[in-house]
């Protein structure tokens, strides 16, 4: 039983970093140009383009952390 907690945990991290890194990169080459279209120039540009993101990150990780603390409770973690 310990081992399935353990392994919700390790894959609890992997669903938060591994798309945060992945999603991050994409939003950075679209803030220097290299994706469809210009890059960002105007401050507005900047601040929505990575608000959104941060925004976007928090409501994964909430989502992952409630689905995982659901899975430890079904397991019948402390």
């Amino acid at each position: 039983m310990r081992w399935m907690r353990t392994a919700n945990r390790l894959g609890m991290w992997a669903l938060i970093v591994l798309p945060t890194l992945w999603s991050g990169r994409d939003n950075l080459r679209e803030h220097l140009g290299y994706g469809v279209g210009q890059p960002w120039t105007s401050a507005w540009d900047i601040v929505s383009g990575w608000g959104l993101w941060l925004v976007g990150v928090f409501i994964w990780i909430a989502i992952v952390t409630g689905v995982s603390g659901w899975i430890d409770q079904k397991l019948g973690a402390p």
